[in-house]
């Protein structure tokens, strides 16, 4: 389902973050993730663009937690250009067919179907897409998720069927490996909380009773039994354990361009935790309070974009 974007303050409470996961630390620091790319304590390689981040309010723990964290200016343009936009325009989908395609002569083959797979993702309105995209690269940095399939360059393919999850990919969580299914939104509703909480609220009760995933966990599967990748065949035998166990990772992203608040999400978390029970069932929910509008997270992203 769509990242929604709608137009539109508060006092920040402080708190500590992660909860479940290592997002941010006690001291509001940038924490590191599990996964692949996750950041080191210190915020990760110097090389690499970062986000400075700050935990303002937290609930839950255990298995359930949620985290308001604010994000700073410092250093956002950067993270923004050099790691969402390549994940917003499919920066790696691009140079794995560039790299399936190079050792063939395709000069008398002209196909637009293959020019659609070689060009960056287009779209009028690209703030939606820049806002999945922020939640997808934050996820894998700083809370321990990997998305080898990201939900957007499955729309580069023109046949696709988009509905389903924003975010489908695997995640760490207590030392396990599991499939990870998530949903964003993106809103500068000054609203408290913001009308698409409730939809949040909404997809993630389906997401957390186990309904529609398996198709998708079909998908990552193939995918995986294609690769060259032992490890990531590895990953994914787990991934498969787990769910068979009914445990998998539910994750819900906010993007908000407002000053943090725990009312913007304190019902809908209350909600989820009693959804998820007392089994197994892991619930992640984060909002980002951005520091730029959010109808403009798609110029903040502009290397490949529309804009």
């Amino acid at each position: 389902m769509r990242a929604e974007v709608s137009r539109g303050a508060a006092e920040p409470p402080s708190a500590q973050g992660g909860g479940g996961d290592p997002g941010v630390g006690v001291d509001g620091q940038s924490g590191g993730g599990e996964g692949p790319r996750g950041r080191a304590a210190s915020g990760g390689m110097a090389a690499e663009p970062s986000l400075d981040l700050r935990a303002k309010y937290s609930m839950g723990g255990g298995d359930c937690t949620c985290s308001g964290i604010k994000v700073g200016s410092g250093g956002f343009r950067e993270y923004m250009l050099e790691r969402v936009d390549p994940r917003r325009t499919d920066a790696e989908g691009i140079k794995m067919v560039e790299k399936v395609l190079g050792g063939l002569d395709l000069s008398k083959f002209e196909s637009p179907a293959l020019d659609h797979l070689k060009s960056p993702v287009r779209m009028p309105d690209d703030s939606w897409r820049a806002g999945e995209a922020l939640a997808e690269c934050y996820q894998e940095d700083y809370e321990g998720a990997w998305f080898p399939h990201p939900r957007l360059r499955h729309e580069r393919n023109p046949y696709a069927v988009s509905a389903g999850p924003d975010l489908v990919g695997y995640a760490v969580h207590g030392g396990d490996v599991m499939f990870l299914f998530g949903e964003v939104k993106t809103t500068g509703s000054a609203a408290r909380p913001p009308d698409v909480v409730r939809s949040l609220r909404v997809q993630l009760e389906t997401l957390l009773e186990g309904h529609g995933p398996v198709h998708l966990i079909q998908n990552l599967l193939k995918m995986a039994a294609a690769g060259a990748d032992r490890r990531e065949s590895a990953r994914s035998d787990k991934a498969l354990r787990s769910y068979a166990d009914r445990r998998w990772k539910t994750a819900g992203v906010l993007i908000s361009d407002q000053e943090p608040d725990r009312a913007d999400l304190e019902a809908a978390f209350a909600a989820l935790e009693k959804a998820a029970g007392s089994g197994d069932k892991v619930l992640r929910l984060v909002a980002l309070y951005v520091p730029v509008p959010a109808e403009s997270l798609g110029r903040q992203a502009g290397k490949g974009g529309t804009e």
